[in-house]
């Protein structure tokens, strides 16, 4: 018997391992394998295929190493799932499980050194730090590559540990590491020989009389079990003291016990549940995707900022939980799933899970167990969710389908999750439902083409006007010198009337840090990052420049290192700027931040939304994290403190992101009982963008951007497969990434072929990067004409000329 193994590295097959006789009777598909690749080196795999024979006859094939699972902790969709994506996304279904599995679930080996039994002891031809390795092993049981680095205070071992090898002084020994260890912890009960109510009673008063804390002790046991029977045995101490539990314990009246317990926090009981009651409009929403998935279409769920699609939501998922089925419920954010849990624990408080990559590898273990064993109803997550075991889905949601960050970008796949979770429905037979105030382009034109069905909410919930909208001309403003610091004297205004009022505004800047760049006053210096050719930003927090590519932190010069002028000022505006700023204008007013800098930990996104929310801040500025499905009753001003800096990008989507954003983030006024106000501040006036926020026209807006990208030949028109090669050096990439575009052109003529060409920032990480794009028809050659532009890529790798180049693939690139 063999079976063919998934394992975790970039290579297009499967691995081919022999099944032990002890483990016929026992492996299945979709469980996990230790198995051994490459020179004594042990990894988890999946098993996808149980085989008779070896598909390759003269092939010496090892053997499975052990079994991990007792039963399949894959489902048969999800490795179909996996495939198409593979496929669709052209990388390695290594990959592909790689990401979607938890850490926590995948086995590697770790190298350790020990001394070779062969090793004679003659130390007379060793260097200096041989001698010390040497000496090391002989002495410990085992060396890790870490110890040798600071034995000898060098980071570079790899020539000395083959050295030594190569000596038989020491050899490598591989230690398999189970990375998840469930969580135990220790509760009391009280032994059986109490357990009768009369010997019960009779220590009570023997203990009233003779140990007043043993009797508190045990009083305090009966006030926490609550009828179950057991009591953690640290609240117990906490409460009743450590040492009359001890003596209880002694006493056999206490008996204490270890028990795996869960990592995942479950809320509490609620007595109330809500339930939630739709308007006329939300009604006729609801029964219209009902239609769709009678029809079995995905709906696109077109509803203007503050309809209520949250509501909706919700009456679907009561629908798909009394049949017993599963949700999956994506959001773009990590930062929205505390806002939204909150919401959704009303209606649903013991059936939510949610998960998403803040969590630790033992949660995500846990987690992807009780989906595994069908304990949890709806699962709330970012866009790693689609990975997840789902035995019985019945349902996805897709909130702000349009937003980027659905779209992973490092490391392979990069996938849409959007895109992914189509596919998931439909493999699975489950309904999806794709909800915006401003559907993607792709989005709306597929339910144009009634490939989607479109249904549409016109109406705020309470019917709620939208807010106004006032376009403001900074360049006036400026050259009359009337900024209040980053606001004009409209928004200054109506902030200061909003907090008068005990009301809030929210300000949105496109940037994070205090400064966006620095530069000498007298030769026009700016620091760039030494490994990126991008400026560095200035972060007021931490004093430093830092680099928003790769995160390289350096100290601001004292003085120009191009003309020793100390004249270094800051230029551009960014989030911590405009806090402080901020401060300085409302001196009385409370102000948040926030942005990727200031929302990190679990906790940082729940505990900012609970206090804005509760009115403890006035003013929240923030990054394009403000602009996502956030619904605060209080607010009544929004300002977008400079929108030109939205749309100023050589990319043929930033029109349409640019204008998502702004009508995202003016949906975030008014959204009770007071009509709010956004305050569009910019230099260009007229710019069409504008002029569409402010009339709320999507349709408008969309129409012109499809005529635009028709006539450049950009999607939804076509399918974009973006091809980057990676060198250190500069010549070699520019080399390897001309002769790619020639082999390409054998397969594409070269209206389909840009490039290649730098990107905007020509280099990250001390790699520089050209990009190769390629325009392909959305016809039944596009899988074809991937596999040709993987066998060219393939051809280049096993050729010299391409040593320490890197390939990276981007289909449906953002």
């Amino acid at each position: 018997m063999f079976a063919e193994v998934i394992l975790p590295f970039p290579i297009h097959k499967y691995f081919v391992y022999a099944v032990p006789a002890c483990l016929r009777n026992q492996i299945s598909v979709g469980m996990r394998v230790v198995v051994n690749f490459g020179p004594k080196k042990f990894y988890t795999g999946i098993v996808v295929n149980i085989l008779e024979k070896s598909p390759e006859k003269d092939l010496k094939t090892k053997e499975i190493i052990s079994l991990l699972d007792n039963f399949p902790i894959i489902k048969d969709i999800q490795l179909h799932f996996w495939k198409w994506l593979s496929e669709y996304y052209m990388c390695a279904v290594g990959e592909t499980m790689n990401a979607a599995i938890p850490a926590g679930l995948k086995i590697e080996s770790n190298t350790n050194y020990v001394i070779n039994p062969d090793f004679d002891e003659d130390f007379s031809n060793l260097s200096d730090d041989e001698f010390l390795i040497a000496e090391a092993a002989m002495c410990a049981e085992k060396l890790t590559p870490t110890d040798i680095q600071t034995i000898i205070g060098k980071q570079s071992i790899h020539k000395l540990i083959k050295s030594l090898i190569d000596k038989k002084v020491i050899h490598p020994n591989e230690e398999i590491e189970e990375k998840y260890t469930p969580k135990k912890q220790k509760y009391v009960t009280v032994s059986d020989e109490y357990k009768n109510e009369g010997v019960l009673n009779a220590l009570f008063v023997q203990l009233e009389k003779r140990a007043k804390q043993q009797y508190k002790a045990l009083l305090q046991f009966y006030n926490l079990a609550k009828g179950t029977g057991e009591v953690s045995l640290t609240d117990l101490n906490k409460e009743a003291g450590q040492s009359a539990v001890s003596a209880l314990v002694k006493k056999n009246v206490f008996v204490v016990t270890e028990k795996i317990v869960s990592r995942i926090k479950t809320a509490p009981l609620q007595n109330t549940i809500f339930d939630v009651v739709l308007s006329p409009a939300q009604q006729n929403a609801f029964n219209n995707i009902k239609l769709a998935f009678d029809a079995n279409k995905p709906a696109l769920l077109f509803g203007i900022t503050g309809s209520g699609k949250t509501e909706i939501y919700i009456k679907f998922i009561q629908e798909i939980l009394s049949k017993g089925k599963q949700v999956l419920y994506l959001l773009p954010e990590i930062a929205l799933t505390d806002f939204m849990v909150e919401r959704l624990r009303r209606f649903f408080p013991n059936d939510l899970l949610v998960y998403h990559s803040r969590f630790n590898a033992q949660e995500k273990v846990e987690i992807w167990n009780d989906i595994l064993n069908k304990k949890p109803k709806i699962i709330l997550g970012a866009r790693s969710a689609i990975f997840l075991p789902f035995s019985n889905l019945g349902l996805i949601i897709v909130d702000e389908e349009h937003d980027t960050s659905y779209k992973q970008q490092d490391p392979a796949p990069r996938y849409n999750a959007r895109d992914c979770a189509v596919m998931l429905a439909k493999m699975s037979n489950a309904n999806i439902v794709l909800g915006s105030a401003t559907p993607s382009i792709e989005s709306w034109v597929n339910a144009k083409k009634n490939i989607y069905s479109l249904v549409e909410l016109t109406e705020r919930y309470g019917s709620v006007s939208l807010p106004e909208v006032e376009i403001i001309d900074i360049k006036q403003e400026t050259f009359r010198k009337k900024m209040i610091g980053p606001l004009s004297t409209q928004l200054f205004n109506a902030i200061s009337k909003a907090i008068k009022q005990n009301r809030q505004a929210i300000l949105f800047q496109n940037r994070r840090g205090y400064s966006t760049w620095i530069e000498c006053a007298s030769c026009g210096w700016m620091p760039f990052c030494k490994n990126c050719d991008v400026s560095m930003t200035y972060h007021k927090n931490i004093n430093t420049l830092k680099c928003h590519y790769c995160g390289f932190i350096e100290k601001i010069p004292d003085k120009c290192p191009s003309c020793k002028s100390t004249q270094i000022i800051m230029k551009g505006l960014g989030t911590q700027r405009v806090e402080d700023e901020l401060g300085i204008i409302f001196p009385d007013a409370k102000i948040a931040r926030m942005d990727f800098d200031s929302v990190k930990g679990k906790k940082a996104a729940k505990e900012l939304f609970k206090g804005f929310d509760e009115g403890k801040f006035q003013i929240l500025v923030g990054t394009q994290m403000v602009t996502k499905g956030l619904d605060f009753s209080r607010v009544d001003i929004v300002g977008i403190l400079n929108a030109d800096n939205l749309h100023a990008f050589p990319d043929y989507r930033a029109h349409e992101q640019a204008f998502q954003t702004m009508m995202q983030v003016a949906g975030r006024a008014g959204r009770r009982d007071n009509e709010g106000k956004t305050f569009i501040q910019v230099y260009n006036k007229e710019n069409p963008i504008v002029q569409f926020v402010a009339n709320a026209d999507y349709v408008g807006f969309i129409e012109k951007e499809l005529k635009s990208r028709h006539s450049f030949r950009y999607p939804p028109f076509v399918r974009l497969i973006k091809i980057s090669v990676l060198h250190k050096e500069k010549s070699k990439c520019e080399e390897v990434s001309k002769i790619l575009k020639e082999k390409l052109k054998k397969h594409f003529p070269n209206y389909q072929i840009l490039g290649p060409e730098y990107p905007i920032v020509p280099r990250i990480r001390n790699f520089y990067i050209r990009d190769i794009l390629l325009k392909l028809l959305k016809n039944k050659e596009l899988p074809n004409l991937k596999n040709n532009i993987q066998k060219e890529i393939k051809n280049l790798n096993d050729n010299e000329i391409s040593k320490g180049i890197r390939f990276i693939i981007d289909v449906d690139p953002l």
